[in-house]
């Protein structure tokens, strides 16, 4: 809270240098007087009386300058209109003895504005402020019609802000009243007075972690991307930007946070954090402002304005009679001026409760007031008009009111037509919407006429609607329930959760709190059977409904029938539908959880309305995108490893796909048959592209080529080479005379595709290059690099012209908008960023993926931009908002990591989702799950003792457990990347912790703190293990190499050499007389530890081999992309089995304390159990899948991809 500073003197307008002048000017001019009358006498006297009348003059304009004795001014006010569209300011001068309507044209459409500010005075310092801008963010706020009245309130406001420095103000008032209104007026009018403005409407009860976010993305400038666990430690960090910088933050609509009934003025549970948030507000010194808009005054505000002189409240009154008039008068209603004034007090002077009574009396009265006055039934208030002119609403008008408090935002025409279960004609429709808003009960907005409903409205309306479902329920007897969605599968991401907090949360509280939850659900499968008799031909919501209902009542959906039933609107991502039936059943605009594994590369067809996908499953798949929904469209299966690229031809018939497994395939995107397969690459091919013509494919690849290749007849035309590392991107100039890559080498060329010639070198990076682009007018091209920024260039001259900063992690993709000049980067620190190409400013940052971030697309027009990375998860954002449209959630069950307890009785691996599995090796159940990590596990290990289980997981943290406890103890902070594999010493003293930010850690386990931090891998640690004195850590790098250290100093003894490609993983013998080294080579490597001499170079694997471990008598299992296990002898380097069973690449391999059973994980989903001397699997383990046995017999409304997904993920179709 910034102390009142005291008021300034009044400051003479001349400079000092000029009023010395006037004084020195007088002073000469009375000695030339004197001078004159010396020498002249008398005759001197005219000259005298002119000289002495200047130097008066002169002498009185010394102290009292003219702008001083100019006139007062008539006080006016001076409300700013600003067109958020496109960055204009203007102003409206309104005179402060008139009330006159000032017209705000204020638009939440755009997110952010920027307002240039004047030269001003900070008055808490009195310190001269040169020119700036104030960035402001309206999302959420209103569009305004005209401003009427409220002139004392206003300038109350405005003294508040300006001259007194209140740091927390709010304006209380009933619903309707035009508290939103004036606070737009106030923060056009103030803004310059703040370094930022944050808009937040809690109309749709956003949790306060989630405002805390992006205000804080907003106040940083897009720099803060990650919130601190702690939600003191981020508050802690708001309050320190709010120091710094003054904001001033406004949050519309806190009454629907807070409690109904005898429980007002208290916070609605889990909103809580908002009184702390509000309090601290108010009692922490900071030079910020908070304004609120409420309906109520909560005890904190009462409590903080006794306490501190800058908490206010202001209350809004109703309207005088003059300007209620002045509102709804428009030549239809008649009456005298008492009978005119008696209409405005008897509804308290309340806007909008004074324009829907006005209606009323129209169609009612005739217009006439006095009948009205003399006939009205008592009713006054603001719900009882709602539900008056509820009862007067058609069929149709009513339906379209609910389905507006469903959308909770501006749908259009289009939109509200399919949401309709009954079908209506265009103009009946539109008769429909013109009526209601003559009513005053719907509002129009935007250019593109969208239709939504006041707060006020939409709220009561939920009310009523949640009334109106419970009713029914007590009565069983379905209608309402069955003709609106109360959460829509295809909504915003926003939207659904808001549907979700206002419709489903307490829908479910008020059944259970009736009910009890074993008779809810008898009450439930009731309801569910009555479903069962509507008519097949009139499908309805009720069945989609009640799915969702249970589903957030997390009741055993498998006690329930769904068969023979339509489902609408069900999201059913990330839900257990096990032994669910679902046989015969239609659905319709539902979503399920599909089998993406990681996304690599996302493209959008330039023609029609397809999305293509590369993942980690190996396969490519293609989505139908329509509004807010994506169906699977195709399924193309033939790569046999990781798809790197995928991009569309031209004209959008043939999509092109390349991966790890050293191909390029040609696919039919109707059909989704392989046209061709070519081949010359010689290892990964990372990316491929069309020519803007689709007369050639490039290709590029680790063999550190370039290829192009002829369309036509699927020959390579020419390879580019010059690049000295993997080159990673490449991309076409829009005209397709020239290409631009970049390189593993740190480098960017570009290349001349008439001479095939390299035109340029482009050097600045200091790390490898991962993604190029070039800008749609060809002007400009993008490079992001693991060094964390994004570089860009002047296509011509090949100069830098910007270096973008404020990722923290390397950026793996970037692109240009393909009609504005905007470029986006996505990370692997999950975020993703705008930036504008002409000035190099960040815009915004997108957040939302909680793992990294590999690819990001345009479609064809840039108001759709897709994501998709390692948290198995595609999202498509709406670029004019930054909001995301949807979600599509894949779900991979890979084993990455299997070990056995000492006592071999458990089995630790990963889980499908964020947790740990532990099995009972003698029986083929999950003992446990241990779950806490926020991101997938990707290795565990075992203390000697088998007392605590260490893991490591991509949230960057290992987590200790007590295993008999089966307990969460600590949690190691330290790494600032994914924690790829840790390791008890043989004592259980320490725990070593590898990481892919190239570091190791060790740790001490009793008191949780880091002994040393091994540094000297210049790539990720992959592997690590301890010998068996404890006294030396072998470490496996992708920098191809194996570093031995000294436990105890923390030093690196010796380096091993040999490998030609990434190490995966490192094992110590028993005894310590081997070392195993496995890498992507396809090798094993066997290292004698006494000399640190290469023995044996085990060669078999025909792809990476992932995992290595050394058992009893010195047998080493190897684990490979291959698919295979092969046991090896150490001492003489010969195989002596290969172990075959696994579908997919085996990733983990891991030997009991005997060496007799070896496990192993894989991408397939299953751990095998193998006894090793007869090397035979007696056992095979398996999480379930989401849909284990869900019986989708007959059920229609699916793709066939859908179908096919389904099955794989456990579905059975008969």
């Amino acid at each position: 809270m910034i102390p009142r500073a005291p008021e300034a003197e009044p400051k003479h307008p001349l400079p000092l240098w000029g009023r010395w002048l006037i004084l020195i000017a007088v002073l000469l001019l009375v000695i030339g007087l004197a001078i004159l009358w010396i020498i002249q006498g008398a005759q001197a006297l005219i000259p005298v009386v002119v000289i002495t009348v200047i130097g008066v003059v002169l002498a009185f304009f010394q102290v009292f300058p003219p702008t001083l004795l100019l006139p007062e001014k008539e006080p006016s006010i001076k409300i700013a209109s600003t067109d958020l569209s496109s960055s204009h300011v203007s102003t409206t001068l309104v005179d402060a003895h008139r009330v006159v309507p000032a017209i705000l044209t204020t638009s939440p459409a755009s997110a952010n504005n920027t307002v240039t500010r004047a030269p001003d005075v900070d008055q808490s310092t009195s310190v001269a402020r040169m020119a700036n801008e104030t960035r402001i963010d309206w999302d959420g706020a209103p569009q305004q019609g005209k401003f009427y009245g409220r002139l004392e309130e206003f300038t109350t406001l405005e003294k508040w802000i300006e001259h007194e420095h209140c740091c927390v103000l709010s304006i209380l008032g009933q619903g309707g009243i035009g508290k939103t209104s004036l606070a737009v007026a106030l923060v056009n009018q103030v803004n310059t007075l703040f370094d930022y403005v944050f808009w937040r409407t809690l109309q749709n009860a956003p949790p306060l972690r989630e405002v805390l976010k992006e205000s804080l993305l907003f106040f940083s400038e897009q720099q803060i991307t990650a919130l601190p666990e702690n939600e003191e430690a981020a508050l802690a960090l708001l309050f320190d930007i709010l120091k710094k910088k003054r904001c001033l933050l406004i949050f519309d609509n806190l009454e629907t946070i807070l409690q109904d009934g005898n429980h007002a003025s208290l916070y609605q549970y889990g909103y809580e954090d908002y009184d702390n948030f509000i309090r601290r507000f108010g009692t922490t010194r900071h030079s910020s402002c908070l304004l609120l808009t409420s309906r109520e005054k909560t005890k904190e505000l009462v409590l903080l304005e006794s306490a501190s002189a800058g908490v206010r409240s202001l209350s809004v009154a109703g309207l005088d009679t003059k300007v209620g008039r002045a509102i709804i008068e428009d030549g239809t209603l008649f009456g005298s001026d008492d009978q005119w004034s008696m209409l405005v007090q008897i509804y308290s002077g309340n806007p909008l409760a004074l324009k829907l009574v006005c209606e009323f009396i129209r169609e009612i009265f005739g217009g006439n007031i006095e009948v009205f006055l003399r006939e009205r039934d008592g009713s006054t208030g603001i719900h009882a008009l709602l539900d008056q002119q509820f009862k007067r609403l058609s069929a149709l008008e009513l339906e379209i009111i609910y389905w507006l408090a469903v959308e909770r935002e501006r749908v259009s025409l289009e939109e509200l037509r399919v949401d309709l279960v009954t079908s209506v004609i265009k103009k009946e429709l539109l008769d429909a919407l013109l009526s209601l808003r003559r009513r005053f009960l719907i509002e129009t907005t935007g250019s593109s006429v969208q239709f939504t409903l006041l707060p006020l409205i939409m709220e009561h309306v939920a009310d009523v609607l949640v009334d109106q479902i419970y009713e029914e329920f007590l009565n069983e007897d379905i209608n309402i329930f069955g003709k609106y969605a109360l959460m829509k599968a295809d909504a915003k991401e926003h939207v659904r959760e808001s549907q979700i907090r206002f419709f489903l949360a307490p829908l479910a509280k008020r059944l259970l709190d009736n009910f009890g939850e074993s008779e809810l659900q008898q009450k439930c499968q009731h309801i569910l059977s009555l479903i069962h008799t509507f008519p097949a031909a009139q499908p309805t919501y009720a069945a989609g409904n009640m799915l969702s209902l249970l589903i957030f009542l997390k009741f055993d959906l498998e006690k329930y029938d769904f068969s023979h039933l339509f489902i609408r609107q069900a999201y059913l991502q990330k839900v257990n539908l096990s032994n669910v039936n679902f046989r015969s059943t239609h659905f319709d605009k539902s979503m399920f959880t599909d089998t993406l594994g990681n996304i690599l590369s996302l493209s959008f067809a330039p023609v029609g309305d397809l999305v293509a996908g590369g993942t980690t499953t190996s396969s490519v798949r293609i989505w139908r995108w329509q509004g807010m929904h994506a169906s699977p469209h195709l399924d193309c299966t033939g790569h046999t490893d990781w798809v790197r690229s995928v991009t569309f031809s031209p004209d959008s018939n043939v999509l092109a796909s390349c991966g790890n497994d050293q191909t390029i395939r040609l696919w039919d995107v109707n059909t989704g048959i392989c046209l061709s397969v070519l081949r010359g690459h010689n290892s990964w091919v990372r990316q491929v592209i069309f020519s803007p013509d689709g007369k050639v494919l490039a290709s590029c690849g680790n063999d550190q080529t370039i290829r192009l290749w002829d369309v036509a007849t699927r020959q390579c035309m020419h390879i580019l080479q010059g690049h000295e590392g993997e080159v990673r991107s490449i991309a076409f100039s829009p005209d397709g005379t020239r290409l631009v890559s970049g390189s593993q080498d740190k480098t960017v060329r570009f290349w001349d595709l008439t001479s095939r010639d390299c035109l340029a070198i482009v050097t600045g990076h200091t790390s490898e290059v991962w993604s190029v682009a070039f800008s749609p007018d060809s002007r400009f091209c993008a490079s992001a690099s693991d060094d964390q920024t994004i570089r860009v260039w002047d296509s011509q001259t090949h100069a830098l012209h910007h270096v973008l900063t404020g990722h923290t992690r390397r950026v793996r993709s970037v692109a240009f908008h393909p009609l504005e000049p905007l470029l986006i980067s996505a990370s692997e620190d999950q975020t993703i960023r705008q930036w504008d190409t002409l000035t190099g400013q960040r815009r915004h940052t997108l957040v939302g993926h909680t793992g990294w971030i590999r690819s990001i697309a345009f479609n064809a027009d840039g108001s759709v931009l897709a994501s998709g990375g390692d948290d198995q998860t595609i999202r498509l954002w709406e670029t004019n908002t930054n909001h995301c449209l949807t979600a599509l959630s894949g779900h991979s069950n890979w084993i990455k990591t299997v070990a056995f307890s000492p006592d071999e009785r458990l089995l630790a691996s990963n889980s499908d989702t964020y947790t740990l599995s532990l099995w009972q090796t003698e029986i083929e159940e999950t003992a446990h799950m241990l779950t806490g990590h926020n991101s997938w596990v990707r290795t565990v290990a075992f203390s000697p003792d088998g007392n605590l289980l260490a893991s490591g997981s991509e949230d960057t943290v290992v987590r200790l457990w007590n295993v008999r406890r089966e307990q969460y103890v600590k949690t190691l902070r330290g790494h600032h990347s994914w924690v790829t594999s840790v390791a008890f010493s043989p004592d259980g003293n320490v725990l070593a912790s590898a990481s892919e930010d190239a570091s190791i850690c060790l740790w001490n386990i009793q008191t949780g703190k880091a002994i040393h931090t091994l540094t000297g891998h210049t790539h990720r640690v992959g592997s690590i293990a301890f010998s068996p004195d404890g006294t030396l850590l072998a470490s496996a790098g992708d920098d191809q190499k194996v570093r031995l250290w000294n436990v105890q100093l923390g030093t690196c003894l010796t380096t091993l050499h040999g490998h030609t490609s990434r190490v995966r993983s490192v094992a110590f013998s028993p005894d310590g007389r081997f070392l195993a080294s496995a890498s992507g080579d396809h090798t094993v490597r066997v290292w004698q530890t006494d000399t640190w001499r290469c023995l044996h170079i085990l060669l078999g694997h025909t792809n990476w081999v992932r995992s290595v471990a050394i058992g009893a008598d010195a047998v080493i299992a190897s684990g490979s992309d291959d698919r295979t296990i092969r046991l090896w002898d150490a001492r003489t380097g010969e195989c002596i089995q290969v172990l075959e069973g696994h579908a997919d690449h085996v990733r983990a391999v891991a030997f009991n304390g005997q060496g007799n059973h070896l496990a192993s994980g894989s991408r397939d989903g299953s751990i095998r159990l193998w006894d090793v001397p007869a090397g035979t699997c007696y056992k095979i383990l398996k999480c379930d899948r989401p849909y284990e046995h869900m019986d989708i017999t007959g059920a229609s409304g699916l793709t066939e991809v859908q179908r096919e997904t389904l099955k794989v993920l456990g579905a059975i179709d008969h």
